[in-house]
């Protein structure tokens, strides 16, 4: 009987220690972050789709880390996802954009170009692909609503 407690303890204490282990060096998803990779995983289903989250990529000047990367035999989606409340401020062409809550500013870089950073390393690591093949995607979670320009511009930033 006191074999079996102590199995069971030290069975439950590896189950804690490890759970802590992983959660200490899997990259932190924000909620924006798991809504969408749970949109993408129920209206893109496998075998035809095949999701990866928090891709690290290397990159020129060190890496890059990719929301998301949707594959499929209809191209490979590359997803930003901002998971922003309050207005924002945008226009395709400026390198930032502003997001105002209760007359607080915050500054922050333009996704479309943040994203046009990522397709170009996946675009690079899958340099068998025509290039038209990697399609950028900025999706916006939360409750933000744009006001004047909405971001419309393409995935090389223009």
């Amino acid at each position: 009987m006191n074999t079996l407690l102590y199995i069971l303890i030290a069975g439950g204490f590896g189950f804690a220690i490890g759970r802590l282990w992983v959660h200490s060096i899997r990259p932190i998803q924000n909620s924006g972050e798991a809504l969408l990779a749970r949109q993408l995983l129920a209206n893109f289903p496998a075998p035809d789709y095949h999701l990866m989250n928090n891709v690290t990529l290397r990159v020129e000047d060190g890496t890059t880390q990719v929301d998301h990367i949707l594959v499929s035999k209809y191209g490979v989606f590359v997803f930003e996802t901002k998971d922003y409340k309050g207005w924002i401020f945008a226009n395709p062409n400026n390198a930032s954009w502003t997001q105002v809550i209760f007359r607080r500013n915050y500054k922050f870089q333009n996704p479309i170009y943040q994203n046009y950073k990522h397709v170009r390393a996946v675009q690079s690591l899958l340099d068998f692909l025509p290039t038209e093949a990697v399609v950028s995607a900025v999706v916006f979670t939360g409750e933000a609503e744009f006001n004047r320009h909405f971001p419309l511009g393409n995935n090389q930033g223009e």
